[in-house]
């Protein structure tokens, strides 16, 4: 729970929020007040935020905040506007058109700032506990799916589909496939059994609930299970 407990407050004057510092601190929670992390986001592409929750100052202009949205790269933010006094219904509509729909304003009483804060902390974390499942959900789905798929395989079938998940994404060539699975040179009549074997491999990915696009044929080079088919399976 430690490390959910980051705040980053995205200032052009860290003077203006010292109030809000002092009582997100004795809410326990750890405050970043940055005037250079403002600035750095503006000038990178994009950046990983470690904290999970965001505060933009009333310092930060709308427009700002509209260039900097996109940069911020994270799983699960919680994004609020700091306003000096609670925002009129107009101001709120301007914040909902940025994708925002969540605001704090300067004089609030630290009780309300404590249970506001609690309530979307609370809301994260069930967020990533679900994400988590799922994930896990989807990771044993793919192991039940390769082992029934391997079972479908011939003998030589499977000689191929292995030999390209050995390499990992990279492309491998019909000449070596040949000699790994016929000790030969290619030649047409090999050239054309490879063919089918990697047919009918595509074949039964896509009856065991893949997508064949998985095994890509690269013209003229060879062919190769696509990358995120090897992580998938490496996770």
């Amino acid at each position: 729970m430690n490390g959910m407990r980051l705040i980053l407050l995205l200032t052009k004057n860290i003077l203006v929020e010292q109030q809000l510092q002092e009582q997100l601190q004795q809410l326990n929670y750890e405050v970043l007040c940055s005037v250079q992390a403002f600035h750095q986001l503006r000038k990178e592409g994009y950046v990983m935020v470690d904290h999970q929750v965001i505060i933009f100052s009333e310092t930060i202009t709308n427009r700002e905040i509209a260039e900097l949205l996109p940069k911020m790269v994270s799983g699960n933010l919680v994004i609020f506007r700091k306003f000096s006094v609670a925002p009129s219904l107009e101001e709120q509509e301007q914040l909902r058109k940025l994708g925002l729909k969540e605001w704090i304003s300067g004089d609030i009483p630290c009780d309300q700032l404590r249970e506001r804060l609690a309530e979307k902390m609370e809301l994260l974390q069930q967020t990533e506990e679900q994400e988590r499942a799922s994930h896990q959900q989807h990771f044993v789905m793919t192991e039940k799916l390769l082992e029934h798929f391997l079972k479908t395989l011939t003998k030589k079938e499977k000689k191929v589909f292995l030999y390209l998940q050995e390499a990992n994404g990279e492309i491998v060539s019909r000449e070596e496939l040949c000699d790994y699975l016929w000790k030969e040179e290619l030649n047409h009549s090999r050239m054309s059994q490879l063919s089918v074997l990697v047919k009918k491999i595509k074949q039964k990915l896509k009856e065991s609930g893949f997508s064949e696009d998985l095994l890509r044929t690269i013209w003229g080079s060879g062919y190769c299970l696509t990358p995120e088919f090897s992580l998938e399976l490496i996770e």
